[in-house]
């Protein structure tokens, strides 16, 4: 098997390696032994005794769950990781529960969150699931590639450091039975749709969607009278009460002052920066700045759109859309436009913007790996920005995510995949904040061919690699 420094993002080489009885060739039935470094640095070795479940083949998983067509939205596992630090070379994570997670499931582990040091934010790594000894701790198959910080997050106005694990069950044939949906991001752990599959996927018509499911929209003082205040987007440094200027990658909000008209909040970022808001007062609020590169050797949420502030009480009717900018009636247009990869649906009409968290949400991440991928459908953008009528608060848009895919070469078909940017566009005459486009990454194993055109918009960025 390769190593996992090979599976992962930002990191360096491994520091274990995993080997596998040959009995019954490869994928068969066996016990893993895992060499790994004692602190003098000897090897030393641990066998895992054969429970039934299948060798892992890399990379894939060893497609122990079998063959399914699945009947959920949420396909998914998530936790969060507890220790402040755990270093590269960790053969076992602590996290708050274990509860759902199987040995032999396939890991995606990813710095969500990086308050104190953001440029680690982003960092992920595909691992695998050795044993399971308690109900807080994993063991994993290959020693981790980066370090990993967590422990601090993001419930209310304060910084956050967060690495969460998204365990798949080790599929043989997966089939998507329905749209199949990342939960959402809630500060802690979400966002992310992680499917591995060892012979293959099929879409079927159906989505594969991390929509919305990213960084939350801004915040707003949830005041019911004349003065509402927008708060700033959250984004890969956690979410902050400011006004006006963004947050890292968060778009920034508006400070809604008294008689000054009503204003927008400015819009996410990713890939590229999102665009301002309006503000009465001046300054616009600003857009969330641009992360990470084309390689995505780190993989980001996109950047929540900022809240508008209000002068009046106004209620809550329009969105813009997000392919034309134009203002569209919620209540009778939302579910027919965006049904198929969300099952979010707004609470239209007569209450305060402020009081609502789910407006403006950036794109989670979406992540297949399979040797054989048809018909895939997959999408990652954010939440259109909405608002009130009049001088109604308004968001901006929220920031498309991430795509990352590993099949190999002439393995994939792609029916419909998009990172496209949110369009700016205007509620009732105030600017609503573009929501930035996000990254798309292909690992194709033995060359770089797959059918099908994925959709980045103007300023989103799709790297191949030959693997």
């Amino acid at each position: 098997m390769s190593n996992a420094g090979k599976f992962g993002g930002g990191g360096g080489s491994a520091a274990s390696s995993a080997s596998f009885s040959s009995k019954g060739g490869h994928g068969q039935r066996g016990a893993v032994r895992i060499i790994y470094p004692t602190p003098q640095g000897q090897s030393n070795t641990t066998t895992i005794i054969d429970r039934g479940l299948p060798l892992i083949p890399s990379p894939y998983g060893g497609g122990g769950a079998g063959d399914v067509t699945s009947s959920s939205a949420e396909l998914n596992t998530y936790a969060y990781v507890t220790d402040t630090t755990t270093s590269s070379g960790a053969t076992s994570l602590t996290v708050n529960s274990t509860t759902g997670m199987s040995a032999g499931d396939v890991v995606f582990i990813h710095q969500t969150q990086n308050a104190v040091s953001s440029s680690d934010a982003g960092l992920f790594e595909v691992n695998y699931i050795a044993s399971i000894p308690n109900s807080t701790t994993i063991n994993l198959v290959n020693a981790t590639t980066n370090t990993y910080r967590s422990g601090s997050y993001n419930t209310t106005n304060q910084t956050s450091t967060v690495t969460q694990v998204v365990a798949s069950p080790a599929y043989n044939n997966l089939t998507l039975g329905q749209l199949a949906l990342a939960k959402q991001w809630d500060g802690q752990s979400g966002g992310i749709l992680f499917l591995a599959a060892k012979t293959s996927f099929d879409g079927n018509g159906y989505y594969a969607s991390a929509w919305g499911r990213g960084f939350r929209g801004g915040r707003g003082n949830g005041v019911t009278g004349t003065q509402s205040v927008g708060y700033a987007a959250e984004s890969i440094r956690g979410h902050l009460n400011s006004t006006n200027v963004a947050n890292d990658n968060g778009g920034g909000g508006a400070d809604g002052t008294v008689n000054a008209g009503g204003d927008s909040g400015a819009g996410g970022g990713h890939a590229e920066a999102g665009g301002p808001g309006t503000d009465g007062a001046s300054p616009a609020p600003s857009g969330g700045g641009t992360i990470g590169s084309t390689a995505m050797t780190q993989i980001y949420f996109g950047g929540g759109g900022g809240r508008g502030g209000d002068n009046d009480d106004r209620t809550f009717n329009n969105y813009t859309h997000p392919d034309t900018g134009t203002e569209t009636a919620g209540s009778t247009t939302w579910s027919t436009n965006f049904s198929a990869y969300t099952s979010f649906n707004p609470s239209w009409g007569s209450q305060r913007h402020s009081s609502n968290p789910d407006v403006s949400h950036g794109g989670g991440i979406v992540v297949i790996w399979s040797p054989s991928i048809s018909a895939l459908r997959a999408t990652a953008r954010g939440v259109p920005g909405m608002g009130g009528s009049g001088s109604g608060e308004k968001s901006g848009h929220g920031a498309s995510g991430s795509i990352y895919i590993r099949t190999a070469n002439n393995g994939m078909t792609v029916t419909d995949m998009t990172v496209r940017e949110q369009t700016q566009g205007t509620i009732d005459g105030d600017t609503i904040g573009k929501g930035g486009a996000g990254r798309i990454r292909f690992d194709i194993e033995g060359g770089t061919s797959y059918s099908g055109t994925p959709t980045t918009g103007t300023n989103g960025t799709l790297q191949v690699n030959s693997v």
